[in-house]
């Protein structure tokens, strides 16, 4: 059954780009409404974002990685895997957008 209002939280897989290898990492995200998904992304603090921000501020877990999730894990992750912030804000945006549906 359909819930009007949706679980706060969401899990999806991200495909993090490596040197010779891609890595699916199960993460799980923030659900957000349209109207907060829009302020999100358009607000003020948008323009200062950091990924390392942008991450810590969508997703709460993630699952089959040598670390807990934190923002100093979050933080070396983007740094080791220089596509890793903009794979995990995509996975994002199209779980929460329903982008994969398609026709």
């Amino acid at each position: 059954m359909l819930k009007l209002k949706a679980n706060p939280t969401f899990r999806a897989k991200v495909l993090i780009p490596a040197p010779g290898e891609t890595f699916a990492v199960e993460f799980e995200f923030k659900h957000f409404t349209r109207k907060a998904y829009g302020e999100w992304l358009t607000g003020e603090r948008s323009k200062d974002r950091t990924y390392t921000d942008a991450v810590m501020e969508i997703a709460v877990n993630w699952f089959d990685v040598d670390a807990e999730f934190s923002r100093d894990a979050v933080d070396e992750l983007l740094q080791n895997y220089h596509s890793a912030g903009q794979a995990i804000l995509e996975a994002h945006a199209t779980e929460l957008t329903g982008a994969k549906l398609g026709n």
